[in-house]
């Protein structure tokens, strides 16, 4: 099986933050911007080279399709098109999540994956208030819930597509969408990858089989000093205990903390793993 992981956080020489982005989202763009050119790019490419994936460097301009983090999702896009990349899989996932052990490979998530489905993600559950309804309509609307209910959400920015024309044609569709602009409340966040795929599996049953679904938990974790109080009701309600035992491949660094703590994980994750390198045998 042959994997490719692309790292994306150059937006372009031009790139002017969109105006429709909350504080946070906005806040959340810069970070992942800096940590991905300062720390991200070394931590996503040690952790290449030591497993022996193709690693893609994406220096093309995000186009406004979505906000920017959906970046990665066109930069995806231009690799499933690119006719000499010769992968099976692409990985890619945003600068502030960052893997934090290197021996531990990207096949175990994809290893039962059916031959119908070109999409992996990771799953959690979320206590939401609101779903979509008329979701085949030409627009979205929210209808309010009379109290919070369990909810499948897709995580968006640590994702896996299989390199086929069936993906392309779906991810094509996924890019040129627009029905989340009528919902402000997604357009704002920068979370708007979460919200927008979860409303694609909840809301189309009919594309649910080109899923294969793993446990988020079992895949990215949250270090126990960068967890907001808020995140963490949401994480105790998901299994927080998970994150805390280290058993999964990456970090999530949170843009809820300060710049310097994120570059800081970052650093001491990438520094730990490399430290060893002379000494540990590349798996292949």
């Amino acid at each position: 099986m042959k994997i490719a992981i692309i790292h994306k956080h150059y937006l372009g020489d031009n790139f002017v933050m969109p105006s429709y982005l909350s504080e946070y989202g906005v806040k959340t763009i810069h970070q992942r911007i800096l940590s991905g050119e300062i720390w991200g790019y070394k931590n996503h490419k040690a952790y290449a080279d030591h497993n022996g994936y193709q690693f893609i460097e994406d220096r093309e301009p995000w186009y406004d399709s979505k906000p920017p983090d959906w970046s990665i999702w066109q930069a995806g896009l231009r690799a499933l098109k690119d006719p000499d990349l010769d992968v099976d899989w692409i990985f890619f996932s945003v600068n502030d999540i960052i893997y934090a052990d290197f021996n531990i490979r990207l096949e175990k998530y994809i290893q039962d994956t059916p031959p119908e489905a070109f999409m992996a993600s990771g799953i959690y559950i979320s206590k939401v208030n609101w779903r979509v309804k008329n979701s085949h309509s030409p627009t979205w609307e929210i209808e309010m819930l009379p109290e919070p209910q369990d909810s499948v959400t897709l995580s968006a920015y640590s994702h896996f597509i299989r390199k086929c024309p069936e993906a392309i044609k779906f991810v094509e569709m996924l890019d040129l969408d627009q029905r989340f602009k009528s919902i402000p409340a997604i357009q704002r966040h920068a979370y708007t990858g979460d919200a927008y795929l979860s409303i694609w599996y909840n809301g189309y049953s009919e594309y649910r089989k080109y899923w294969h679904l793993y446990s988020q938990h079992d895949h990215t974790r949250v270090p126990n000093s960068s967890v907001s109080k808020s995140s963490k009701t949401w994480l105790t309600n998901s299994g927080l205990k998970e994150y805390e035992d280290g058993k999964a491949l990456m970090v999530f660094g949170m843009c809820c903390v300060p710049m310097e703590t994120t570059l800081t994980t970052i650093e001491t994750y990438t520094n730990k793993m490399t430290e060893n390198e002379d000494s540990s045998t590349t798996k292949i």
